[in-house]
């Protein structure tokens, strides 16, 4: 074949491909998610959008309703059709250059189903799933399931086929989803559908809107690391933003009644910071929906065996889950009483589809029910009484007929005991004759509490706590600080990725020739303890001598030889002149000892582990008295929160792997929880 008559051949099959090419494009599209069987949502403005050629005029038909629009210049058409009564079937047509039908079309009541493996376990993992599939006679609930899709920048469109609810297809579908669309059903009388876009194992950050972050000071740093990423492929489905832009922003602006969310185990040890990622998930939604507060009701997550974790961590992230509902138009399941504690997942779905059903009958459709177990009102002391009163409480009583059950108080000094609980009409009295004059309280504060506290319609209460211990101050005890001066204060409840210092004079100070630091720690169980130690000048930049995040600058791995420790803890090593060694950075780090400090296990973290990338890690701060084989303090992991950052004070035990607090997660066992740094003038 000669060269011309190859380049007349190639040209031949371009300018095919181009005619091809341009007939693909000229063909009317609708989302691949518009499918027969598909719901409409009733009483609400439905839009129905695609593509086509620009320019082109596209006529679409529901019911017996045709609109007409023309396809923009990026091939773009949307046409919203008005408030439509409940029912069905009806046939939806899109004409243009082509015609495109989706037949048995059903008007009624739509439904986001969303989050981790609680929503996505199926129908076919609950309880007595074999009469529940053989049952699920209910050709007006509908179901579409989207895959697993990450995407590094927002998608337009989604494949999924909706099904019929049938004993042949719902075992495939969400569980909780499920239960309560039955219970729907049955009430209202009308058709359901369910969107289900949930992955198991997930975290809420891929679940949300770049937008969204980026309007919250307090996640500063997943909008900073999102600015750094964006447009480029996910590497991870954990990354924020992916599953937002892959799994929901296909289907933003489809009419829906409202969103259901079961998340929250890949999160849990984050204290409250859960609740302001959870606030810029649900914020973001519907900022980008256009169409108001929409109903948000979410799961809080049931009570389980979380490894070695600390057991109070647990309660900080029930509260931050509870504090969700002070976002208008939300309300919140409690599972406590439908656990598994040796399962995270629960196979008990229909108690929870019947409690969403519950807010959703309530609160969204005005039926009037309960939906809430007690929830609290105020405590108030009462000599060596601590009165609790509670809303949602008619009916208060035991459950199971017994003693009620994980109820704590604390005075001053005892830190938390278990309390006798007497219900006296809406409120509980608590009492306990190791506490004289209690201050504080707290419930269901343990990762494997299952209370027993209800109300007349059976429903739990939540995790909560009330009143305050006094927090420590040693410093004025402290006569080793005597002429030091205060550079950083700071409340660790309020660690991030940017922590929030209460006291922050670095920029006032001029030259020192030492460093100390005072750690206090107030358990959920016991008495307060401290830790003071001062050693020589490391650096002499005091926005160095702080938490060292990656805004600091500050990185520091070296040993120190004149190093002054006191604690009322009886494990520390006390004293003057001791050798010591600090680890401080906001890298990752292994256990190996490529420090050659003596006495470190290079098998576990301990101290000499060894800085890695990525900078931006997982962080620590560290002081160690390698003689002794001990961590003085240690605050690591600072961006998982007060409630998920480890913090301790001597070496940890809770985990085989480690002695200086790495990996243990504990920050939200503390009720007290400060740190200060004070420097010596030269």
């Amino acid at each position: 074949m000669t060269t011309t008559t190859r380049r007349m051949l190639t040209l031949m099959i371009l300018t095919l491909l181009g005619a091809a090419m341009t007939e693909a494009r000229a063909e009317v599209k609708l989302p691949g998610f518009f499918s027969d069987h598909m719901v409409l949502q009733r009483e609400m403005k439905a839009p129905v959008w695609g593509w086509a050629d620009a320019g082109e005029k596209v006529a679409v038909t529901v019911g017996d309703k045709t609109l007409t629009t023309t396809a923009g210049a990026d091939g773009k058409w949307r046409v919203e059709f008005p408030p439509m009564k409940a029912g069905g079937p009806i046939t939806l047509t899109v004409k243009g250059s082509n015609t495109l039908t989706v037949n048995d079309v059903l008007v009624g009541e739509v439904w986001l189903c969303s989050g981790q493996s609680n929503m996505e376990f199926t129908v076919h993992g609950s309880v007595n799933a074999a009469q529940e599939i053989a049952a699920a006679d209910y050709p007006q609930i509908r179901h579409l399931k989207f895959a697993h899709r990450p995407a590094g920048e927002p998608l337009d469109d989604i494949e999924a086929p909706w099904q019929v609810c049938s004993p042949q297809t719902v075992g495939n579908f969400t569980a909780c989803g499920y239960f309560m669309a039955r219970e729907l059903h049955k009430e209202l009388g009308v058709p359901i559908g369910l969107i289900n876009s949930s992955w198991g194992g997930t975290r809420v950050e891929p679940w949300t809107t770049r937008a969204a972050f980026e309007h919250n000071p307090k996640l500063a740093d997943i909008a900073e690391r999102v600015a750094a990423d964006w447009g480029k492929p996910p590497s991870n489905h954990q990354n924020p933003t992916v599953l937002y832009n892959g799994m929901i922003h296909p289907i933003v602006g489809y009419a829906m009644r409202g969103a259901i969310w079961y998340q929250g185990e890949s999160n849990h040890n984050e204290g409250m910071l859960y609740y302001e990622k959870k606030k810029a998930l649900i914020g973001g939604w519907r900022d980008i929906w256009g169409v108001g507060a929409f109903p948000f009701y979410f799961v809080q997550i049931a009570p389980f065996q979380y490894g070695n974790e600390d057991p109070t961590v647990m309660g900080a992230f029930w509260e931050a889950q509870a504090r969700c509902l002070d976002i208008p138009n939300t309300g919140m399941v409690v599972t406590s009483d439908i656990a598994t504690l040796q399962n995270i997942h629960p196979p008990n779905k229909q108690d929870v589809g019947h409690r969403l059903a519950l807010l959703a009958l309530n609160r969204t459709y005005g039926r009037k029910c309960e939906d809430s177990g007690p929830v609290f009102k105020e405590m108030k002391i009462d000599g060596d009484k601590l009165v609790v009163s509670f809303d949602h409480a008619d009916g208060l009583k035991s459950r199971d007929g017994s003693a009620l059950t994980f109820f704590e108080i604390a005075d001053a000094e005892s830190g938390f005991v278990p309390a006798t609980a007497e219900i006296k009409g809406t409120s509980v009295v608590l009492t306990s004759d190791k506490v004289s004059k209690p201050v504080a309280m707290r419930f269901a504060w343990n990762k494997l509490a299952e209370p027993n506290l209800v109300n007349g319609a059976g429903l739990p209460t939540s995790a909560f706590r009330a009143g305050e211990i006094p927090k420590p101050d040693f410093l004025p005890t402290i006569a080793e600080a005597k002429g030091y001066t205060l550079v950083y204060d700071i409340d660790l409840a309020n660690l991030s990725a940017h922590p929030s210092y209460d006291v922050d004079r670095h920029a006032e100070v001029k030259g020192f020739d030492r460093v100390a630091y005072l750690l206090e720690l107030q358990p959920g169980g016991g008495k307060p303890k401290f830790v003071f130690v001062s050693l020589d000048a490391f650096t002499d930049d005091a926005g160095k001598i702080a938490i060292p995040t990656v805004d600091s600058g500050a990185s520091f791995q070296l040993n120190t030889t004149n190093m002054t420790v006191v604690s009322n803890f009886d494990g520390i090593a006390t004293g003057n002149g001791i050798a010591g060694n600090i680890e401080f950075w906001p890298n990752n780090y292994g256990p190996a000892n490529t420090a050659n400090i003596p006495n470190a296990d290079p098998a576990i973290w301990d101290f000499g582990d060894q800085r890695v990338d990525p900078v931006d890690g997982y962080g620590c701060m560290q002081v160690h008295n390698p003689g002794a084989k001990q961590t003085i303090f240690a605050i690591n992991q600072w961006k998982a929160g007060g409630g998920g950052a480890n913090i301790g004070i001597g070496n940890s035990s809770a985990d085989a792997r480690t002695r200086d607090w790495t990996f243990v997660s504990n920050g939200g066992s503390y009720t007290a929880k400060r740190l200060r740094v004070l420097v010596h003038a030269k």
